[in-house]
């Protein structure tokens, strides 16, 4: 029997089709960027390989935990099935764009990248990696329990509690971004000068971003009180009336719009794209099309909810949303609220990955520094190793590569932000540039060193800066460099002391 259709002010089933399609695509972006990093990063001959973190655990625990580290790498650890991940993760994400037994492929994709990131060690440690995971599990409460693709019809209205934990995990992370910024005490957010600094020293640049740089401090201040009006007010529409999820839905997706044209953040922007759509009634879509029209107004059935299904719905969903409070509430400093029992159940929900603390650019950098890595054969003459996203040499443009995440440029820009000594990965990542690592090798743009590994590498750090416009019009260079020093000293497979 056909249910009574509510209004469309009241549901959102254009927002849920739109949000599922964002979520495949970031399955799919984030899978398919593996395929050529996983052996570079995790590999046997890679920079952090995971047989040396499952060889350290098993010699801690004594035997396996799947618990304190759930993955399914726990059955090998091997180049084999590190590479099968990626290809099977992609795969099923094109499958789940399409609809194809969304019920079950969401938590198949779920535990595939829980497997990597809870791998991935160093190189996963990112936002929005959580981000997929909690919205990829919290998808799995609001789709129906069909196996059949209905991909040109919408779905039903999801159950009102599911769409409540996709809303609150877009608020979270919303909100929380703009508390940290408060919360930092960084004067540069409390003058509003942060967006002086941000287009140049963040991570991965844009060239939108070297024309950004240089607007007056009065255009920096005014977007710096958007981005607050963003996240501090408007953000609270989200549980509102329609009208008020309409606003807060344009101002979140304005902003996560300028960020993705001005920076490189993987799939971040888009899977909080796809997340803001569930703010947008089918109300606001009516006068898109007819098709779409009559897509809304066509009588459905209402998603049905099994005593099995309530008790899922309201069991898993009502554990995360505890956790998510708890890890909010920690993130600001307001931890002392809890039990010690509820501290101590932390340790068996962190490994899971799905229920997080989220807060962007609490304090700004205000310097950016840059490693310089170079190769040698005598120790005389060196020749540089370039990268495929970050800056380097200072006439290239700055590259647009999301929602490609280069994972070892990404960490490159960390590591410039302590020392060589202090960033443990980056002694081995110069042992296998020495070892001539073809899985390391195709993490950079191209090889000084074809024919043979170089005897001796070292690493020197450069403070590097936006070029003026007269700069840039002199020189044709988008950067300046400033020699610092050593980042890490001289480094050789070789017995003898290397030279200085």
């Amino acid at each position: 029997m056909k249910s009574e259709i509510p209004h469309p002010s009241s549901t959102a089933r254009v927002g849920l089709w739109l949000f599922l399609r964002g979520l495949a695509a970031a399955y799919l972006f984030a899978f398919a960027a593996l395929i050529p990093q996983v052996l570079g990063l995790l590999g046997s001959r890679g920079i952090l390989p995971a047989h040396g973190l499952f060889s350290f655990l098993r010699g801690e625990l004594g035997g396996s935990s799947f618990f304190g580290l759930p993955t399914l790498f726990w059955l090998g650890d091997g180049d084999g099935l590190l590479q099968a991940v990626p290809w099977i993760g992609a795969a099923l994400s094109l499958l789940l764009f399409f609809d194809v037994a969304p019920i079950l492929l969401l938590p198949l994709l779920w535990f595939l990248y829980l497997s990597v990131v809870n791998v991935g060690q160093s190189f996963f440690a990112f936002q929005w990696d959580g981000l997929l995971l909690e919205a990829g599990l919290l998808a799995v409460l609001a789709v129906p329990l069909r196996l059949r693709p209905r991909f040109l019809s919408l779905p039903p209205q999801p159950p009102a509690f599911a769409l409540f934990l996709l809303r609150w995990l877009l608020f979270r992370l919303i909100l929380l971004s703009g508390l940290v910024k408060l919360a930092s005490g960084d004067p540069s957010w409390r003058d509003l000068s942060a967006l002086s600094y941000h287009y140049f020293t963040q991570p991965l640049p844009t060239v939108p971003a070297w024309f950004f740089f240089h607007a007056p401090l009065l255009f920096h201040q005014a977007c710096a009180v958007f981005v607050f009006a963003v996240e501090l007010l408007f953000v609270w529409g989200a549980f509102g009336q329609p009208f008020l999820r309409r606003q807060a839905a344009a101002g979140i997706a304005a902003l996560q719009l300028f960020i993705a044209l001005t920076g490189n953040y993987a799939f971040f922007n888009w899977l909080t794209l796809a997340l803001t759509c569930l703010l947008v009634d089918d109300a606001c879509f009516l006068s898109l099309s007819g098709a779409l029209r009559s897509a809304i107004v066509r009588p459905y059935k209402a998603m049905p909810l099994s005593p099995f299904r309530k008790t899922v719905l309201y069991g898993l969903g009502g554990f995360l949303l505890f956790w998510s409070l708890v890890f909010s509430l920690e993130g600001v400093g307001m931890g002392g609220l809890f039990p010690d029992f509820v501290r101590r159940g932390e340790e068996a929900v962190l490994p899971w990955r799905s229920t997080n603390f989220y807060g962007l650019f609490a304090v700004m950098t205000k310097t950016r520094g840059e490693i310089l890595l170079e190769g040698s054969d005598d120790g005389t003459d060196w020749k540089p190793y370039r990268f495929p996203a970050k800056p380097g040499d200072v006439r290239r443009a700055p590259r647009w590569v999301a929602p490609y995440q280069p994972r070892l440029d990404w960490q490159m820009w960390f590591a410039a932000l302590s020392t060589g000594d202090k960033t443990p990965w980056f002694r081995n990542f110069m042992v296998r540039l020495l070892q001539g690592s073809p899985d390391v090798l195709r993490l950079l743009d191209g090889n000084p060193f074809p024919d043979h590994p170089p005897r001796y590498v070292r690493a020197l750090s450069f403070d590097y800066r936006f070029t003026s416009g007269e700069e840039r019009k002199a020189t044709g260079a988008w950067w300046t460099a400033e020699p610092e020093g050593w980042y890490y000293p001289t480094l050789s497979l070789e017995a003898e002391a290397p030279p200085k």
